[in-house]
């Protein structure tokens, strides 16, 4: 998706193969909407579509990391401090109880 999505943005210059890669992996996902085929119960097609936000938020993610990331910077550096606030996010809650 996030070839996809710098190919829209005109970041990446569009590859054939990439695209038919691409393509042949959504019919592989689309098949999984298949009613009675692989898709159990068709009530849970809402489940397997909220399935797909993950990988457009990874997408998205992607992008605002390139466009936000400062010029110069060390990718250990960056991901050090990446790690060390989503452990200060993530424990401090839990210590300080309000």
């Amino acid at each position: 998706m996030t070839y996809l999505l710098r190919s829209a943005l005109r970041r990446e210059r569009p590859d054939g193969r990439r695209g038919c890669g691409i393509g042949l992996g959504f019919v592989g996902v689309a098949l999984l909407f298949v009613p009675r085929q692989a898709l159990p119960d068709s009530s849970a097609i809402g489940w397997l579509a909220l399935g797909f936000l993950t990988p457009l938020l990874y997408t998205l993610s992607n992008l605002a990391i390139e466009r936000l990331r400062p010029p110069g910077e060390d990718s250990m550096a960056l991901t050090s401090g990446m790690f060390v606030t989503a452990i200060v996010v993530t424990l401090v809650p839990r210590h300080y109880r309000i």
